[in-house]
């Protein structure tokens, strides 16, 4: 799991009161492996949840993850959006057992948000992983609990409010976590607001005609930068009667959620309210660009000032993300402006607008990847995933063709997230249904058929990426003017990964000429890496070393990293071929560099394939282990291995380990990998880097460090003890030296090795025999 990824939401406001809560919920974990916290919408289930999960992601070594359910349609999705949040991407369509393998070794926190309306989804995930993954916990917001043996359910009420006869004065009522939620937030917007001996009372009324809960409390405090405390109350008291009928502690509480909701609606101007409503038709957040696209009038693209509004009132949210802002509605307030929406006879027109908005978007990130900032186009289509499938939804849903046409041609456009992105799972289901929805011959239809085969080849479904290849020969008459070209890029692949190399060459070739005339980098870069590969394993180095500067040449001169990647993991291979070790791993530390930030664990694992070839053929047996270890745990975290990529890769691998395994007997190959398997993202980095640096070669001009065999035993034992997380003095008092002494020797083990911290010699004992 990356160490990059937000795993829990970050609050710019603070949290009042529930401290009673928030023990009682991390009193619940410590005894239970399942805790759900119940309670009505806006009673603030997820808000104690997340606090909840900070407070404990320290305890946890492996962290407290937070996992958004509202934007799920179906049961079914449930583990695709847990693997997500952990930044799991698994390239298989059995998500739920590589899930639970990934967990198995774990201690971590789950929070899974917004389960009841996929409640089955989490029964099922929840009752797989429990029994398998004894270090993991799962804490529930859910109007429902999930009724599995071992839950532990904790209600969540509302704010506590004072008494209706108890009488108040000021440094009394600030003890009542409703007051002063009400207070903080009013005090911060409003110049007229004041909470004195003469106010408390009006404001005691106003919390508890509220029901103590603190959405309402919310939206309350947002208006009173408007209205006074007596207006106010005087308006939810209409408000409650006219809903409510009665005594409004008697109503239930989502009624009077609602009856929040309705009153806040009416205090919006015409053209919020109207804001409001066209803004419930995107999923989860929404960027300026889009909602002036989709919501503006035709004549008035400036929704700022009404964006404002809602601001202001609460209505939305905001949250920066790598990406920029982005706006934010809660789930009950986009149910209220949904049913606005289709009051107002216009729930069609907005789903259309969003549809053809989010198709745009993936067009334009089509052209818009293949440059200098692909990390961002990433994340941005990442950040964008719920819109677009809610975009596909509204176009598969409709009866007419050319809107399932759409779909082909969304599904198709997105290849860029469901391969790089390494949303696989996600991208193969909405690929096929697409390829359902709508049979007859089209241009788009072709697209997303080739899209699909490259989809379903890394997930090791050759037969389905070959039946999809067939399909797309036989819609040659339809078919765009560069389609004959990306068919080969991925016969050619499909060629490569069954192992028919001179048939891999063959449709490489085909291809790549077809690309240089229509101009494709895309198409371009796929074939050139995979035909410098295919050279390669052919034993033919030197075409290979001549397709890997074209393809290098055509990477820079776009500002590419991805291809680049894929093409200095292909020169690796050349380099091994070639006898020049050194190189090869040099390329190889250079494909992962530049596959870490993109967030590629198929491009990150394969580069550790062959570093560990490389090292094992120059006679670094504990280094090449240790690599055959980390590889093999992420290829488990991702779904498949390294022979769905053809027999040849696979063979090399496996030779390595064979040779590696016979220099260093079986105990000494198990412990290395064993070693390289617990490495950690930041970890492995530093391990790298020490073998960069005392290894690899940058055209000859790096200097290799001496062998470790130059430490003298002094030296390899502070050096081990440094590798168990001993402090200096530790050391010092263990093996009866002065401090000083200790610190000469550490200065000493630095220069020698050539290494600039005391993590690379702990990563570096840690990876040796103790008699190297």
């Amino acid at each position: 799991m990356s160490g990059a990824t937000r795993r829990l939401p970050v609050h710019v406001t603070s949290f009042v009161g529930r401290d009673d809560e928030l023990s009682a919920v991390r009193d619940g974990l410590a005894r239970c492996r399942l805790v759900s916290l119940l309670g009505p919408g806006g009673v603030g289930k997820t808000r104690l949840a997340i606090e909840t999960a900070r407070a404990l992601d320290a305890e946890m070594p492996d962290g407290a993850w937070f996992v958004s359910l509202a934007h799920l349609t179906g049961p079914a999705q449930v583990a695709q959006a847990v693997a997500g949040a952990l930044a799991m991407k698994f390239s298989t369509t059995n998500v739920v057992d590589h899930l639970v393998a990934a967990l198995v070794d774990l201690e971590i926190l789950v929070v899974l948000d917004n389960c009841e309306h996929v409640l089955s989804g989490c029964q099922a995930f929840v009752a797989r992983v429990l029994p398998m993954a004894p270090g993991a916990r799962i804490l529930t917001a859910s109007r429902q609990p999930l009724g599995i043996v071992g839950e532990r359910v904790i209600e969540v009420r509302p704010l506590e409010t004072p008494a209706s006869d108890a009488p108040l004065r000021t440094q009394e009522a600030t003890r009542y976590p409703a007051i002063r939620l009400l207070d903080e937030r009013a005090s911060a917007i409003s110049s007229h607001y004041r909470l004195t001996d003469e106010t408390v009372g009006v404001v005691a009324q106003l919390v508890r005609r509220l029901d103590g809960l603190p959405l309402a409390i919310e939206l309350a405090a947002a208006r009173l930068r408007s209205l006074s405390l007596p207006e106010l109350l005087d308006r939810v008291s209409d408000r409650f009667r006219i809903l409510g009928g009665g005594d409004p502690t008697g109503l239930p509480h989502h009624r009077t959620l609602r009856a929040m909701v309705e009153w806040s609606h009416e205090l919006c101007s015409p053209a919020e309210q109207r804001l409001w409503a066209r803004m419930s038709v995107f999923t989860e957040t929404a960027e300026l660009r889009a909602v002036e696209a989709v919501c503006a009038e035709r004549r008035s693209a400036d929704v700022l000032d009404t964006l404002d509004g809602l601001v202001a009132k609460s209505i939305l949210s905001t949250e920066t993300t790598p990406c920029g802002l982005r706006y934010r509605m809660l789930e009950s307030i986009r149910e209220y402006g949904r049913e606005q929406l289709r009051a107002r006879g216009e729930e069609q027109v907005l789903q259309q607008r969003h549809r053809r908005h989010y198709l745009q978007v993936a067009e334009r990130a089509g052209a818009a990847f293949w440059g200098p900032d692909q990390a961002r186009q990433l994340a941005h289509l990442t950040t964008e995933l719920p819109n677009f499938g809610a975009a596909f939804d509204s176009f598969v849903r409709d009866g007419d063709a050319h809107a399932r046409r759409n779909a082909l041609a969304l599904a198709a456009r997105l290849r860029i997230l469901w391969v790089m992105g390494g949303h696989l799972q996600e991208g193969r289901r909405r690929l096929e249904q697409a390829l359902a929805a709508h049979t007859a011959a089209c241009p788009e239809r072709v697209e997303a058929l080739w899209s699909c085969a490259w989809v379903a080849m890394l997930q090791g479904d050759q037969d389905a990426a070959r039946d999809r290849l067939d399909e797309c020969a036989a819609l040659d008459a339809v078919a765009g003017p560069n389609t004959h070209s990306y068919r080969a890029t991925w016969q050619g692949s499909l060629a490569l990964f069954t192992g028919d190399l001179a048939a891999a060459v063959e449709q490489f070739t085909v291809a790549a000429a077809g690309h240089r005339t229509h101009g494709s980098a895309e198409g371009l870069l796929m074939s050139l890496f995979q035909l410098a590969l295919t050279q390669a394993l052919l034993g033919h180095p030197a075409e290979a070393n001549r397709l890997c500067d074209e393809a290098l040449e055509c990477s820079t001169s776009i500002g590419d990293g991805w291809a680049r990647s894929y093409t200095l993991w292909a020169r690796a291979h050349v380099a091994v071929v070639e006898g020049r070790l050194a190189h090869a791993v040099t390329a190889g530390c250079q494909s992962l560099e530049l596959s870490m930030p993109l967030e590629n664990q198929l491009g990150v694992v394969l580069a550790l394939e062959v570093l560990a070839v490389a090292l094992v053929a120059a006679g670094r047996h504990h280094e090449g282990a240790t690599l055959l270890g980390g590889a093999e745990t992420t290829w488990r975290k991702i779904g498949t291995d390294l022979r769905a990529f053809g027999p040849q890769l696979a063979r090399l691998r496996d030779q390595a380990a064979a040779r590696a395994q016979a220099a260093l007997g079986p105990a000494g190959y198990r412990k290395a990998h064993q070693e390289g398997a617990a490495l950690g993202r930041a970890q492995l980095r530093t391990y790298l880097g020490t073998v960069a640096r005392t290894y690899g070669d940058d055209g000859g001009a790096a200097p290799n460090t001496p062998e470790p065999r130059s430490l003298t035993r002094r030296e390899r034992q502070v050096a081990a003890l440094v590798g168990k997380g001993m402090s200096n003095r530790d050391i010092a008092a263990q093996l009866v030296l002065s401090h000083r002494t200790v610190e000469g020797h550490v200065e000493h083990i630095l220069a020698k090795l050539g290494f600039r911290s005391r993590a690379e010699i702990a990563v570096w004992a840690t990876t040796r025999d103790p008699g190297d």
